[in-house]
C-alpha cells in the first residue's frame, strides 16, 4: 500500500498475521498538520491586531456618527437662540428698561464656569463609561469565541467572576456620572 506523500524514510506495516513486511509505505506524519512556519505566525497575529484596531474603529466611529447627528439636528439652535436674545432684550428693555434688561443679561456671566466645570466633569466621567463598555464587551467576546475551551477545561466559575468584574466596573462608571 503506497500513501500520496513521501517524507523520504520508509515505514514498516504490521499484516493480519502480526508478521511486519518490509513494504514501501510511507509515514502518516506527513498528513498531521504541522506546526506553522514563523510568518504564518506573524500573520495570524497580525490579522487579530487588525480585528482588534477594526473593532475600536467601528467604535469611534459609532461616537461620531453620533455626535455629527446631534450637531446637524441642533445647530439650527444656535442662529435660533440669537435670535431670540436679542428680541428677548428689546421686549425687556421696552417693559422693564434698559438697566433691569442688563442686569438680567449679567446673572448668567458669572455661572458660566461652573457651567464648563460641570460639562468637563461629567464628559470625563462619560468616557470612564465607554471604556468600562469596551472592556466589558473585550471580554465576554473572548469568553464566547473559547467557550468550547472554557467548557473543556472546566474554567466557567473564572470566567463568571471576570465578566461579572467588569460588568460591576461598568455599572461603578455609569453609577458615578450620575452622582
Amino acid at each position: 500500500m503506497k500513501l500520496v506523500q513521501n517524507t523520504g524514510s520508509k515505514a514498516h506495516k504490521p499484516s493480519s498475521n502480526g508478521i511486519v513486511e518490509d513494504e514501501d509505505a510511507y509515514e502518516m506524519d506527513t498528513f498531521l498538520p504541522q506546526d506553522k512556519s514563523d510568518e504564518e505566525k506573524q500573520k495570524a497575529e497580525g490579522a487579530e491586531a487588525d480585528d482588534s484596531a477594526a473593532k475600536g474603529i467601528v467604535n469611534l466611529l459609532g461616537v461620531d456618527v453620533q455626535r455629527v447627528a446631534e450637531f446637524c439636528g441642533y445647530n439650527m439652535d444656535l442662529l435660533r437662540g440669537l435670535v431670540k436674545i436679542v428680541i428677548a432684550a428689546f421686549l425687556l428693555a421696552s417693559l422693564l428698561g434698559w438697566w433691569s434688561t442688563l442686569a438680567g443679561f449679567a446673572v448668567p456671566v458669572p455661572l458660566q464656569p461652573l457651567n464648563r466645570v460641570a460639562t468637563r466633569y461629567y464628559t470625563s466621567k462619560q468616557l470612564e463609561v465607554m471604556a468600562a463598555r469596551d472592556n466589558k464587551a473585550y471580554v465576554v467576546t473572548e469568553a464566547l469565541h473559547g467557550i468550547r475551551q472554557i467548557k473543556f477545561s472546566a474554567t466557567e466559575s473564572q470566567w463568571e467572576k471576570r465578566i461579572l468584574a467588569a460588568r460591576e466596573r461598568e455599572l461603578q462608571a455609569q453609577w458615578n456620572v450620575y452622582v
